[in-house]
């Protein structure tokens, strides 16, 4: 990203700009613990109330569990574990990872833009960008 003041310069257009460079730079990070589309979004939800649904039932119930009822838990058992029970354990397992990789990231996104939009000045915009995000910012004052 190229941030580039000048005297004069919209600082409210910085500020817009640099928020989205943290949203951007958010995104980039939640996509190393998950695979990005809206498609995967919804399987990823299906897979855990499956999960949940599942680990709510009796041990009869599970025993009887259907193919049609749990699609994505049938999906899931050869590659995580040899019964449903398993699947379901590793489906959970994985989502309260997930979720608190997805928070971390979250409370970053959102505290570093408030403190961007509090910034008074162009520096302590730039300043909040350099110390929270991983990327380069090149500034060039003329």
């Amino acid at each position: 990203m190229r941030l580039n003041p000048k005297k004069n310069y919209d600082y409210a257009a910085l500020k817009k700009s640099a928020c989205n460079a943290i949203d951007d730079a958010a995104e980039r990070e939640r996509l190393q613990y998950s695979t990005s589309g809206s498609t995967m979004a919804s399987i990823y939800q299906y897979k855990l109330e499956e999960a949940t649904k599942f680990m709510a039932l009796s041990e009869d119930d599970k025993n009887n569990a259907t193919q049609s009822e749990f699609p994505f838990l049938y999906a899931e058992l050869s590659s995580s574990g040899n019964t449903l029970n398993a699947a379901a354990e590793t489906i959970l397992a994985a989502n309260a990872i997930w979720k608190n990789h997805m928070a971390r990231i979250e409370g970053v996104r959102r505290n570093t833009k408030t403190a961007i939009m509090m910034s008074p000045d162009d520096k302590s915009v730039i300043d909040q960008l350099v110390r929270t995000v991983n990327f380069n910012v090149q500034v060039f004052y003329e």
